[in-house]
Order: structure tokens, then C-alpha cells, then sequence
């Protein structure tokens, strides 16, 4: 096999030059920095940055064998031991069901902006008759297909396959979702199929006919089926980093919902119930006596009877911990003993599922690591993941579209549009994903936005790189990079057109990828006991807020305790008072890192770095910002702007280096209005042309380098960015409205000469630059001043 892969590594390879050398050789580019167009009013698929970010690729991917996980919990590459943290996009669904010229365009454009990954999701989905959608997908439907899901689209299929290809060649990584929105049809055998919703959940994670179905796909899919570009099975190729099992489908997604399971499912799944019970218990005997409170109080009914196979599933209600008492007399079906087992039960369902599909993927020959998405608020749910599979993967989304009951998805979408760096709960990112990351397993955060059209959004990318990287994770994946249909504007999610999203891709890339903020030096772990994963309850506790200050991890208590790390029971924090004021006096004191910082009172995010200097979020109009040798003050009340040196050196003494300002951004003729207590509804989505709402301001952006005055634009909102290359002394200028003054420090400059650039024209002379001051002109990709 090792052959195979050598030969098709070989086939496959791509001398590594950049992005820009490879466009410069085409012809296609009349352009020195070989941009198609920063701004999405130009055309589909702008670039992302003046920068050409390829640099933090090594193509092709898999030349340094199958990604690894060490007993450090991270990822490594097989053949050099180097860790290897991944930044990338989600193509989903019928984005992926593309034409092959466009596939490489995409491909190309994600390399160049330093994206490292690329995770192919809702191959499977069909989308449903009660969302309007009906579209092609990896499952043929196709007469005399049509009643069953167990053929692949070969169409559909090779597109896939292509993806993946470009890809590899591209030095960019995939990541597989295995079974996301599966339809299941009665041609496969699969009884009542007709009565389920897509998923075929929660049937298909215990009925073996099921599971038998999702192993012959796999099979199909990932080793018998081999690409014919790369010369690989897919599951045999070392450029596929991760594989996720199952899509966001678990008991704990539906736990309250599991008595309402259709024939025969009900039966079988009563079954599995029983025989858990007599396997623990032997007798009613000693199953009463199990579920008994301290007193004799017996909770069973007086109809149930493990001989003669009646036991009621548990009624799965989700108390709050301190709400959950096992001497409760009474014996309802949500009583917590009979809750105790029942979740010991659908835990150990899930645990055996996960392991079957594993081992068969690992019976196959395929080392690569495995995951599957369940629930990321119940501890017991990213457990079950943590105990099985190769890496924990879950998502983190803020400002996620609601909707009104019975419209999901078909109705208007309502948001809640605040600046979430102005909250420090549950529901920011770095305590969000704290409480699913597990000790020495990889975190991926495998979906992550804060989606359009919340106005704050454009700190978003930036901050999800700096905490990510603070928690010491391993890889995020942005959701989702669209390549049809409503490609020219910002949606929801897609964020290929939105210069508050897409613009700092490349920047917050470099900075993960290249590990350039060092995790928290100090780490808490939350100590979990065998016996406290069997209490059903809701363990989120203020506890997880220490992940804006500390490196947070869940482990089980049996883990070496002693590894450094500073222990906290999680039980002790809902029972014991010394320990909860103990947790308030840790998240009371003063931040320790001098490199991040957040305000949360104004909702503005700081980095200050070796080599990276930030300002995003909330800003005060009127005040000068300090960041070290760097002053920023700016007209516009939302901005991200960054500065980060380009050639490895530290960005005061770098040759190379770039600045970004990116504000707001909507779509023509949006409708976002308030109508309720944080909500708003987003009651028309626009169209394109994107906008940026730029307009001169005499007092602009203006940005200070030890204390002299180093760039100013002047200009509200809108995004610009600026190239330097000290020693040629060559300054590239983009900027998104047109015949907006700049100034630019003279030394920067050389003879005080420009030239616009065009796409199809190249470049064209344009005026001479005295005291380093120009206007933009209007249209143009970018300037060049020299």
C-alpha cells in the first residue's frame, strides 16, 4: 500500500511555489502580485489579502505521512513528528457539486489565503421536502435507484474526487464527513424508513440493520471506490487529515424525545434496554433494591418486572445539579435513579456504536484520526467521544440564526446582533468550547461563525485564532465558504464575499497555523469520578469562565492527577461553598497575559505580540490606542486592524510586513431591523453588491510608528490594506472606495511614483506621490507606490 500512496504522491506533486509565481507563469496576470480582486463588487472568489498567505503551505499534503495523534493530545505528521494545527473552511453539501474549472479556481483562492484544510460536509444530504429543497448529492436517486441509499452518484462522486485532488496537490488537508443527512428509503430494508426525517435518527445509532448500511458505505466510499486523480482509495490517502463519523446526531441531541420512537424501533430499542438491565442487575430483585432511596423507598412501578422484560425507560428530563436528589420519594419516570441507568444505557449504546464503525474503518488499513459530533452541552455526549474516538470535534457559532416554532429554516431568520466580546458567560467562545475540550485529545472546533448580519462580527476571525490558541487547540474550521447561487453577497454563513470575515482569514490563518501566541501557562483541569458521569444533570458551571485566563480541560479523575495542572472537582464546585468561592476568586483576579486583552466593558479585543498587533470590536472614535511602539485612532465606531510582519522576524524589525483596516459590511437593500429585546429580524438578506458604507473623513484611520506618523486613510468604514517592502521600498495600496486620500510615511517610499493595476490592462502609470500623499484612484485592484 505504502507503493500506492508513493506512487500517487509522486503523480500528484506540485513544485511548491506560491500562489502568485504560479499566476505570474500563466499569463493570465498582467498584475505583480497576481490579485484577482479584494473586492467582491469586482467579481466571484476575490482574493482575501494583498498577501499571498501559500507560504504557510507545503505542498502536496500527505508528504510527510498520515496526520497523528500523540499522547500529548495534538496532531503531528507521522514522517517528521512536527505538530500540525489546522485553519479551514466547510464546503458543504451542493457547494461541492461544482464544475471542475471552478473547483480549481476555489482551491487556488483558499491556497492563497493560507487556508490548510478544507472539510467536505453534507455529502449525503438531500436536503428534505419539508425545507423546499430537494438537490443531487453522493447517494443516487436516480430511476432505478430511487427507492434505496445504498448507490453513489458517480457524478457527484467525481467531483469529490477532484476536490480532493486540487486540493492535495495545493498542500491543503480534508477532512470527510461520513453520514450527515443520510435519507434512508425502504429499498434498503430499513423498515418505516417513509416515517423517518433525514438522519434516519436517533434509529440508525442502535438498529443493526442501520449500522450494517453505514459500514457498506464506508466501505464503498472510503476503500473500495479508488480516485482516479490521485490514484488512492480516499481513505487510504494521507493529504485526508480527519474523518467524522456522524454529523451532530446523538441520544443527547434528542434525550427527551425518546419516547416517541416509531414501530419497530420502540420494540428493539425497549429490548436493548431490558438486556442492559439483566446484564447489570440479574433480578427485579436486585434492581428494586438499585433503585430504592436511602429510606426503602422503591421507585419502580408496581407493574414492572426485569423477568418479565417491563422496565420504563427513564423520562430523560435535564435537571439543573443542585435540583437532582436521589432520595426523592416518588416514582415518576424522571426520577433520577431510573435517570442514573438510563444514561449509563444510551452512553454505553453510543460507545459501542462509535466503536464499531471505527474498528471497521481500522480493519481497512486507515490510520487516520476519527471523530463524531454529538452534543457539545452535555457532558455525558462529548464523553462518549472523548472515550472512544481520536479527537473531540464540536462547534462554537454566536449569533446563530433562530426562528420562529414550525418556520425553521423556511421563515424569517432573527438574530440577537450584539458584541459578544462585551460577554464573558456560557455562551462566548472560549467558555463554549471549554466545556467539551478533553485532556490529551485533540480540539477541533469543526464549525465556527459569528454569522451575518450581526454588525460586530468583524473581530470574529481574529479572536476565534488568539483563544484557540490560548486553549492550545488544534484546529478551526470556518463555516462555510459558499461557491454558488448567493455567492457575490454575505449570507448567514457564507462568508466568501464578506470583507469583514474573508478579509482577515489569511491574518488569523498565519498566526494559528504558525502557533505565534503561546498557550496559557497555567491549566485547570475539571476532575470528573467514574460515578459523576452517571448523574444526569447539567454540569456547565462558572468554572469554564477561567478559560479567558487559564488553559481549560475536562478529565476523568483516574487521568495522573498530578501533571501540573491545577485540579478542581467539578462535583465540589455545585457542593462544597469553599471551592465555589475559591472558582469566583480565580475569575475576579487581573488577567496574567500581556500579549491579549480584552475590554469587556467597551466589547474591544487587544493583541499586542512579538509580531502581530491587533484592535478589533468597539472602539472609542475619539481616543488614541497603544500598542507598544504602535498608535491606532480611528473614525469608524467597528474596526479590526492588524499589523503583522511578513518574514519571520519580529514586526519591528521586519522588512516585510502588512496592515489591515476592515469595518462593517451588508448587502444591498438589506432589511435588518430591531423588534424585540435582542432581537432582530433579518427581513430581506439583500443582493449584491456588497457594501462597506466608506466615506472620506478628515480624520480617518491614522496609525503611528514610535510616535511618528506612519499611514493615514482618510476614510469611515470601509476596508483598505497596505503592503510594505522596506527594502525596495515599494508600498501597495488597496483600498474598497474610490478616490479616498492616503498618506504615506516617505520612508517608505522610493521615488515617490505609482502605478495602478487593473486586471485585464495590468498596469497603467499613474501620478507621482509628493510628501507621500495620493488618492486612490477609483476601480482600480490595487497601487502601487514606489
Amino acid at each position: 500500500m505504502w507503493i500506492l500512496i508513493f506512487l500517487a504522491l509522486i503523480f500528484s506533486q506540485l513544485i511548491s511555489q506560491s500562489i502568485t509565481f504560479e499566476r505570474g507563469k500563466s499569463g493570465k496576470f498582467k498584475d505583480s502580485l497576481a490579485v484577482r480582486w479584494l473586492d467582491p463588487k469586482f467579481g466571484e472568489f476575490p482574493d482575501a489579502s494583498l498577501v499571498d498567505f501559500s507560504f504557510l503551505l507545503k505542498p502536496p499534503a500527505g508528504k510527510f505521512g498520515f496526520v497523528k495523534v500523540a499522547e500529548d493530545g495534538h496532531f503531528y505528521f507521522e514522517k517528521t513528528g512536527e505538530r500540525v494545527r489546522f485553519w479551514g473552511v466547510t464546503i458543504a453539501g451542493s457547494h461541492v457539486d461544482i464544475p471542475k474549472e471552478k473547483i480549481e479556481t476555489v482551491v487556488e483562492v483558499l491556497a492563497r489565503a493560507g487556508c490548510n484544510l478544507i472539510r467536505l460536509h453534507e455529502l449525503d444530504n438531500r436536503g428534505s421536502e419539508k425545507f423546499g429543497i430537494l438537490r443531487r448529492c453522493v447517494i443516487d436517486e436516480a430511476y432505478p435507484n430511487e427507492n434505496n441509499s445504498k448507490n453513489l452518484d458517480r457524478e457527484y462522486l467525481d467531483r469529490i474526487d477532484y476536490w480532493i485532488y486540487q486540493a492535495q496537490k495545493r498542500g491543503i488537508y480534508v477532512y470527510l464527513v461520513i453520514r450527515a443527512y443520510r435519507t434512508f428509503k425502504s429499498g434498503d430494508g430499513v423498515e418505516g424508513a417513509e416515517m423517518m426525517d433525514r438522519k434516519g435518527s436517533p434509529y440508525s445509532l442502535f438498529d443493526e440493520k442501520m449500522i450494517e448500511l453505514q459500514k457498506e458505505f464506508i466501505d464503498e466510499f472510503l476503500f473500495k471506490h479508488v480516485n482516479p486523480y490521485t490514484g488512492l482509495p480516499n481513505g487510504l490517502n494521507p493529504a485526508i487529515a480527519m474523518i467524522e463519523l456522524i454529523n451532530e446526531d446523538s441520544f443527547f441531541f434528542q434525550y427527551d424525545k425518546l419516547d416517541n420512537m416509531i414501530e419497530p424501533y420502540k420494540t428493539k430499542f425497549q429490548k436493548l434496554w431490558i438486556d442492559f438491565l439483566k446484564k447489570k442487575y440479574r433480578t427485579t430483585h436486585n434492581l428494586k433494591k438499585a433503585w430504592s432511596t436511602k429510606d426503602g423507598f422503591s421507585i419502580l412501578k408496581d407493574d414492572e418486572s426485569l423477568e418479565l422484560g417491563k422496565i420504563y425507560f427513564p423520562k430523560m428530563t435535564l435537571r439543573k445539579f443542585s435540583d437532582v436528589n436521589f432520595n426523592f420519594k416518588s416514582n415518576e419516570l424522571d426520577h433520577p435513579l431510573r435517570q442514573k441507568d438510563g444514561l449509563e444505557f444510551l452512553m454505553s449504546l453510543q460507545i459501542k456504536l462509535f466503536k464499531n464503525l471505527k474498528n471497521f474503518i481500522r480493519s481497512k488499513g486507515c490510520p487516520v484520526p476519527i471523530t463524531s459530533s454529538v452534543n457539545s452541552e452535555i457532558i455525558h455526549d462529548t464523553y462518549t467521544v472523548f472515550s472512544e474516538l481520536d479527537f473531540v470535534g464540536q462547534n462554537v457559532y454566536m449569533d446563530h440564526p433562530f426562528f420562529e416554532t414550525g418556520k425553521e429554516w423556511i421563515g424569517i431568520p432573527f438574530f440577537r446582533n450584539e458584541n459578544y466580546l462585551k460577554r464573558k458567560d456560557r455562551w462566548t467562545f472560549p467558555v463554549y468550547s471549554a466545556f467539551y475540550a478533553w485532556k490529551n485529545k485533540p480540539i477541533v472546533i469543526r464549525e465556527c461563525s459569528q454569522c451575518f448580519p450581526n454588525e460586530f462580527r468583524v473581530s470574529s476571525f481574529i479572536h476565534l485564532a488568539v483563544y484557540s490558541l490560548l486553549q492550545d487547540y488544534d484546529a478551526v474550521i470556518h463555516f462555510a465558504y459558499y461557491t454558488w447561487a448567493d455567492v457575490n453577497q454575505i449570507s448567514s454563513f457564507g462568508f466568501q464575499a464578506d470583507p469583514t470575515r474573508w478579509g482577515l482569514f489569511g491574518y488569523a490563518g498565519k498566526i494559528f497555523i504558525n502557533g505565534e501566541i503561546k498557550p496559557f501557562s497555567k491549566e485547570i483541569d475539571i476532575c470528573f469520578k467514574d460515578d459523576d458521569l452517571k448523574i444526569w444533570a447539567d454540569w456547565w458551571s462558572d468554572v469554564y469562565k477561567l478559560s479567558f485566563k487559564f488553559k481549560v480541560r475536562n478529565k476523568i479523575a483516574g487521568d495522573k492527577i498530578n501533571d501540573g495542572a491545577m485540579n478542581i472537582f467539578s462535583k465540589a464546585i455545585f457542593t462544597d461553598a469553599n471551592v465555589r468561592s475559591f472558582v469566583d476568586s480565580l475569575i475576579k483576579e487581573g488577567d496574567e497575559n500581556d500579549e491579549v486583552r480584552i475590554d469587556f466593558s467597551s466589547g474591544t479585543f487587544f493583541v499586542n505580540s512579538s509580531n502581530f498587533v491587533a484592535v478589533a470590536g468597539e472602539v472609542d472614535t475619539s481616543k488614541i490606542y497603544e500598542l507598544g511602539k504602535i498608535k491606532f485612532k480611528t473614525s469608524s465606531s467597528i474596526v479590526a486592524f492588524v499589523m503583522v510582519g511578513l518574514d519571520g522576524e519580529n514586526l519591528f524589525s521586519s522588512k516585510k510586513l502588512c496592515v489591515k483596516v476592515v469595518t462593517v459590511a451588508k448587502n444591498y437593500g438589506q432589511i435588518f431591523e430591531k423588534v424585540g429585546e435582542k432581537k432582530f429580524a433579518l427581513k430581506n438578506q439583500g443582493r449584491a453588491p456588497v457594501q462597506t458604507l466608506g466615506e472620506g473623513s478628515e480624520s480617518g484611520t491614522q496609525i503611528w510608528w514610535n510616535d511618528e506618523k506612519f499611514l493615514k486613510g482618510y476614510l469611515k468604514n470601509g476596508s483598505w490594506e497596505v503592503l510594505i517592502d522596506k527594502e525596495k521600498k515599494f508600498v501597495f495600496l488597496f483600498c474598497d472606495t474610490p478616490n479616498v486620500k492616503f498618506e504615506i510615511a516617505e520612508s517608505l517610499i522610493g521615488n515617490g511614483k505609482s502605478k495602478k493595476f487593473y486586471q485585464e490592462f495590468g498596469e497603467e502609470k499613474f501620478e507621482d506621490v509628493k510628501s507621500g500623499v495620493l488618492v486612490y484612484p477609483g476601480y482600480s485592484k490595487y497601487v502601487l507606490v514606489y
